[in-house]
């Protein structure tokens, strides 16, 4: 996202995009886009600055802690970003956009709050039933 600070008028600028993922290299172990990411942002000037407030949201599949299995989740994230400027300054968000989408990633994502997790012995999802190994039903819980 592209934006020539000149082109801001008094009452402020709001510009949407539909980015992809991909492009912004998003994806971690735990968290993967499954569709386009809607970032829209209303950008307003402040004497030789530029206040920028952005929404994000888009589709994503999740690895639960608990048992690993991935789940569809929409990740949605708001958050405000400022720049120092001069009148012809062109500012590019993404690199920002992008940092603070890392930051607001959900540290812990269950799939449901009464998850059982794996079997510490075999690995086997509790969700699914019992375990093959017969052990006792020991429930590794992280959160």
């Amino acid at each position: 996202m592209r934006v020539r600070v000149e082109e801001i008028p008094p009452g402020g600028l709001t510009v949407a995009e539909q980015l992809d993922p991909a492009n912004l290299n998003l994806e971690t172990p735990d968290i993967r886009f499954t569709g386009p990411l809607t970032v829209k942002a209303f950008l307003e000037r402040e004497g030789d600055a530029v206040e920028v407030r952005v929404e994000a949201a888009g589709p994503t599949e999740q690895a639960c802690r608990r048992c690993l299995e991935p789940t569809a989740r929409p990740f949605e994230t708001r958050f405000e970003l400022s720049f120092p400027v001069g009148s012809d300054d062109v500012l590019d968000l993404t690199p920002d956009i992008r940092g603070e989408l890392f930051l607001n990633y959900p540290v812990e994502f269950l799939c449901r709050a009464d998850c059982l997790g794996l079997c510490t012995r075999c690995g086997a999802n509790l969700n699914q039933g019992g375990c093959r190994c017969a052990a006792p039903q020991r429930v590794t819980r992280s959160g």
